[in-house]
Order: structure tokens, then C-alpha cells, then sequence
């Protein structure tokens, strides 16, 4: 039941992409699949204590048949090894030109922030970085 809730509540991946880009970033979606072993109590005590937002849609009574289905299923086992796989958003600006540089580093002096902004290299146009004072 929890996967199938999983794929009614998970929004997809370019909801957020569009949004992002919306918001004039350039991204990127990262996928990352991993091998997890974990002792069965410290799962089962994840999934109590709704560790994951999918068991934020179920009942208390939902969550408990859940727990006991599980751990019927893997009676007898006291790790569990399985598979997963997380998605990574990566968001970055692209580079300002010396000019748009120069005119945030002013306004922000003005309010107090401090812009370091480094020579160009060849490949990256202007980084900036911030230090607050």
C-alpha cells in the first residue's frame, strides 16, 4: 500500500525542473541508485515514526497493519538489503557579466554586504562570492 500512496502523493521530478528554470536557473536531475542495508528494527521503527512524508497520508491504524505485514514479510530476517534510488535537483545561476557584476557588488556595498568579484576564467564568466558584514 505505502508504494502506491508514494506514487499518488510524489510529484514528478520536472514540476519542480520547470519551476526552477522559471525562476531563471539552469538545472539538472541527478539520479543516484544505492544499496541499503539496514537492521530490520531500525526500518520498522523508521516506518513507525513516519521517517518518510508517504506515511503521512495513512491512519494510525493503516501504519500499524502496515508495520506487522512487514514484518511478517521479513520474519526471521534482522538486516534487510534492497535497493534505492534518490533524485537530485541541481540548480545554478548562469554567470553575471562584468557589468551586471559590478552594479549588484555597488548596490549591495551600499547595504552593508561585501562582493568579492574574482577575474573571469575562461570557462565560467564571473563568479561571485558574498560575505556578509
Amino acid at each position: 500500500a505505502a508504494r502506491q500512496v508514494w506514487r499518488e502523493n510524489q510529484p514528478a521530478a520536472d514540476i519542480y525542473v520547470k519551476a526552477m528554470e522559471a525562476a531563471g536557473f539552469c538545472t539538472e536531475v541527478v539520479q543516484h541508485d544505492y544499496t541499503v542495508t539496514i537492521k530490520k528494527a531500525a526500518w520498522l521503527s523508521m516506518v513507525r515514526a513516519r521517517f518518510w512524508s508517504t506515511f503521512s497520508h495513512f491512519t494510525q491504524e493503516e501504519l500499524d497493519a502496515g508495520v506487522a505485514e512487514l514484518e511478517a514479510q521479513f520474519q526471521g530476517q534482522e538486516e534487510l538489503t534492497f535497493d534505492d534510488r534518490l533524485l537530485f535537483l541541481v540548480g545554478t545561476k548562469p554567470s553575471l557579466t562584468p557589468e551586471q557584476a559590478g552594479d549588484l557588488r555597488s548596490a549591495f556595498l551600499r547595504d552593508g554586504v561585501r562582493a568579492t568579484v574574482p577575474q573571469p576564467n575562461s570557462h565560467q564568466g564571473w563568479p561571485i562570492r558574498w560575505r556578509i558584514r
